[in-house]
């Protein structure tokens, strides 16, 4: 029997028995596709294998037993596993474009963008509250989740179009289950987990979340470029516009306090700004209000602001 096509059946989607004969043993192939069916031997090598795959991230909890996770648990934790890391470069850019085609296909086929920006922290303090985006406030965020865990951001791995920091990924509430129970990623207090989002904004990397159009609460804080994330990508390079959402806000510039440097220009990873001759000019349907812009301006010429119509 070919466990590979059995394991590629099973997991659905684009997987497929060529690619899982790159990730998995024929031992491995085995185990996971007969996991949950009830024709695996309870033995103790298999049982000790399926221990192993468990902790990997490839199997969930079933009762007693153990059941098959999804394809993107499956390829996501292979993706950010040391078996990957040793990969050799021909062997990466075939996951890397695996990686890509899965997610542009998910893209195309959803009708609401899974992804929503979430502004980065102290760019909405000048706002009153009444008039604050729902789900918009990145501590707030935080702490309606409880349990942080930050792990390694599977687009920056497997993309690898940049050195921008890795380990910037938060898990949030009852996702972190999933790694705790494995042992994978690390746990972050509150004070820890927004100093690492102000890091990563220092870094230029736009927070985003869970479209909570899609999914309350969050169960996941990225901290995406434009680079390797594949939700930007598919907006700005493949014109996919179900991908990332909008925050709520617009980035408004004070003509008279803005000194014309640029520098929110390069900042803007999503090429919402442009310098001319008559100052900033903004294209409202490519601005997301993530603040970086905000955060970079040295005059204080720019700030978050609801817009009277639709963001």
């Amino acid at each position: 029997m070919d466990f590979y096509a059995v394991l590629a059946g099973r997991l659905g989607e684009n997987a497929s028995a060529e690619i899982l004969r790159r990730m998995f043993t024929p031992g491995e192939a085995r185990v996971l596709a007969l996991a949950g069916t009830g024709h695996l031997p309870e033995t103790a090598p298999e049982t000790h294998l399926m221990v192993e795959l468990y902790h990997s991230g490839y199997l969930e909890r079933e009762g007693a037993g153990y059941a098959l996770s999804s394809w993107r648990d499956v390829l996501y934790q292979y993706l950010l596993s040391a078996r990957y890391a040793r990969q050799p470069g021909a062997e990466r850019e075939v996951f890397r474009r695996h990686f890509l085609e899965r997610n542009l296909r998910r893209f195309r086929e959803v009708q609401t963008a899974p992804f929503r920006v979430l502004p980065a922290e102290g760019t909405l303090a000048h706002l009153d509250h009444h008039v604050v985006v729902p789900y918009t406030v990145a501590a707030e965020v935080l702490a309606a989740a409880g349990s942080v865990v930050v792990i390694d951001c599977v687009c920056r791995v497997a993309m690898g179009e940049c050195e921008r920091p890795r380990n910037v990924c938060l898990s949030l509430g009852d996702a972190t289950a999933y790694y705790r129970e494995r042992g994978l990623g690390r746990s972050l207090d509150q004070r820890q987990a927004q100093h690492l989002l102000a890091r990563a904004a220092d870094d230029g990397l736009v927070h985003c979340m869970d479209n909570p159009a899609m999914r309350q609460p969050a169960r996941v804080i990225c901290n995406c470029c434009e680079c390797c994330c594949v939700f930007v990508r598919g907006l700005k390079q493949y014109g996919l516009p179900r991908t990332i959402a909008s925050a709520g806000y617009l980035a408004v510039t004070d003509a008279d306090v803005c000194n014309g440097c640029g520098v929110c220009v390069k900042r803007c990873i999503f090429d919402a700004r442009e310098l001319t001759g008559e100052g900033i000019a903004l294209d409202i349907d490519k601005c997301l209000g993530c603040g970086q812009c905000v955060r970079v301006c040295p005059t204080g010429a720019v700030t978050l602001e609801v817009p009277s119509g639709p963001a």
